[in-house]
């Protein structure tokens, strides 16, 4: 499942690169993208791309809802047993999800961490502290939080409340896991520089994020109640 908000340049190369994987791995499988809202070229791109991809279902928010917002939606949408989630920015290389599909037996949600990180010294900065963070508050146990290369069981997304709408979701998806008593794995996987389009996480979304953090804490409190 692949969020997308103004990939033009690269969500071709997303979808491409997503089938050949999983008609090599997967007997059957779908693709799905949300496009958020996108005011570039990106859903022309993905009409295109729907003639040559039987398997590419495509949702559109006709305004940009945020990221949170989007996995939910393609979450919802999704029909196999399975679920793997990561973004159209092509900085994740999607063949080395077939390190993690032996695990899969044994687990219920596996997720990667970024190796040498090919972010800019502030962002990994304040990923650093974010992540520490995290792990302080909701004794999630994992290296990357917000490392967009997840693959997790339907059944899980399934029994999940998910509130969220940006950013804060991958916590929050880690944190109702671990709640649930999910059987987690991780493994470190390649991340590239982005060649196209631009990311849209800023220091400026610092205080929205930690009055997320505060509102998803209370919340998972009371469901623990």
């Amino acid at each position: 499942m692949l969020p997308a908000h103004n990939e033009e340049a690269g969500i071709e190369r997303a979808v491409t690169n997503a089938a050949a994987f999983a008609g090599a791995h997967a007997g059957k499988y779908e693709i799905i993208v949300v496009d958020d809202g996108s005011t570039d070229g990106t859903a022309a791109c993905l009409r295109a791309l729907r003639s040559d991809f039987s398997e590419l279902k495509v949702l559109t928010n006709e305004t940009n809802e945020g990221y949170g917002a989007a996995l939910v939606r393609g979450f919802r949408a999704a029909e196999y047993e399975w679920v793997f989630t990561t973004d159209s920015d092509n900085q994740f290389d999607i063949n080395e999800l077939a390190y993690f599909l032996p695990y899969t037996g044994g687990c219920d949600f596996l997720m990667g961490y970024r190796k040498n990180r090919q972010d800019s010294f502030t962002r990994k900065f304040l990923a650093w502290g974010f992540n520490l963070l995290v792990d302080w508050v909701f004794r999630v146990n994992v290296k990357d939080v917000d490392c967009a290369f997840k693959l997790i069981r339907r059944s899980v997304l399934q029994k999940m409340v998910l509130t969220s709408r940006d950013f804060f979701i991958d916590t929050e998806i880690i944190a109702r896991a671990r709640r649930m008593g999910c059987r987690i794995y991780q493994r470190a996987v390649s991340h590239y520089p982005r060649t196209a389009g631009e990311t849209t996480i800023r220091p400026s979304n610092i205080p929205r994020t930690l009055r997320e953090m505060v509102r998803i804490y209370r919340e998972l409190g009371r469901t623990r109640k």
